[in-house]
């Protein structure tokens, strides 16, 4: 499947016509989150996204309420609110948790791993869309500080996913590393196609 991510445009029309060529060819779109400036423009910038005419997975950044993004995506028939949610597409299974910033848990993300552990076991492949990088690895790094969530990196160690989505952290956009076989990118507004 190629996966066309992107993250952190913060409502920018330049960045979502990069979004519009880079996308053509993708079988999926995967938003990491911050596609607004503190939810300016929501409804514009959803709408722009919908038009693409894919399957677009999106999660809410720190700039966007949980609730508020929730309640606008119903409106758009391409665009699946992801934030605590699973998704299964094909073989792979999509896991989605947004929100935060520089918290070092998230019980809310631990809580559902814990409730859907069957689910995620059975699972052939997993990628991980998440907002805030996961800790200890280069896309969570602010000059030598790492910044990312441990709840993140506990389930990237314990699963192996395939591939993981991050945002937030505009010094690593492009970051790429990998924790054991898990990739972990963060695609920055240019985004980046990835195939799994």
């Amino acid at each position: 499947m190629k996966i066309f991510a992107f993250t952190d445009t913060h409502g920018s029309r330049s960045a979502m016509m990069r979004v519009r060529r880079a996308s053509a060819r993708a079988d999926l779109i995967a938003c990491a989150g911050d596609i607004t400036i503190f939810q300016r423009n929501l409804h514009a910038v959803l709408r722009q996204l919908n038009q693409l005419g894919k399957r677009i997975l999106l999660i809410p950044g720190n700039h966007e309420s949980v609730s508020v993004l929730r309640n606008a995506c119903r409106g758009y028939k391409n665009i699946t609110d992801l934030h605590q949610r699973m998704q299964k597409i094909g073989d792979i299974l999509f896991i989605g948790h947004g929100s935060g910033g520089f918290s070092l848990a998230s019980p809310e993300f631990e809580a559902l791993v814990r409730k859907e552990k069957g689910r995620i076991a059975a699972a052939q492949k997993i990628v991980l869309l998440i907002h805030q990088p996961p800790f200890g690895s280069r896309a969570d790094r602010i000059e030598k500080a790492h910044t990312g969530n441990k709840s993140y990196r506990d389930f990237i160690s314990r699963h192996q996913p395939a591939l993981v989505i991050c945002g937030h952290l505009h010094e690593n956009f492009r970051v790429q590393d990998k924790l054991g076989k898990s990739i972990i990118i963060n695609p920055g507004p240019a985004g980046k196609m990835l195939k799994v």
